[in-house]
């Protein structure tokens, strides 16, 4: 979020929500929606420790947050050395999304493990706009994005074809 200013925020090309540590109302999930219809790109990081501050937003949009957490995805251990070579993004707490309204919402990245298929990212489209839903609350935090020794190369052009992708 750009600034402080609700209505300023609503005029934006993007809004991004990470982390939301209080209850989304039904007032702004309103306005939320009219914002993605018009045009809008809305983009939400959170995981399940935020699920019951976001359930309603997420129902607006055919989605909702699997009890399933994965954790730190890939998942990479040193001692086991065909781990260490996973690529594309890392999630530091991720948990899976399962999507609900299929004509609405579709997933964006798809994290397999195990013979099993994990629901990342998904991109919901309404109106003339999208909502990005990343099942994890630190991906777009420093620790992840940034940082000389800590950062993760990756993690910036995955996020970057994201934006390019979705405005």
């Amino acid at each position: 979020i750009i600034s402080n200013n609700w209505e300023e925020n609503l005029k934006s090309q993007a809004l991004f929500i990470v982390a939301p540590t209080k209850s989304i109302t039904d007032s702004k999930i309103r306005q939320l929606d009219r914002y993605v219809i018009e045009g809008g790109t809305l983009f939400l990081f959170a995981g399940g420790e935020r699920k019951q501050l976001i359930n309603n937003l997420l129902t607006n949009f055919g989605l909702e947050i699997a009890p399933i957490f994965l954790g730190p995805v890939p998942w990479k251990n040193p001692m086991i050395p065909e781990t260490l070579d996973a690529s594309g993004p890392e999630f530091k707490e991720a948990y899976a999304i399962r999507v609900t309204d299929p004509k609405i919402s579709l997933p964006y990245y798809v994290y397999d493990y195990q013979e099993e298929a994990y629901i990342l990212i998904s991109v919901s489209e309404k109106g003339k706009g999208k909502f990005v839903f990343i099942a994890d609350s630190r991906y777009p935090l420093g620790e992840n994005i940034e940082g000389e020794f800590s950062g993760h190369t990756e993690n910036v052009k995955f996020l970057l074809k994201l934006l390019e992708e979705t405005l």
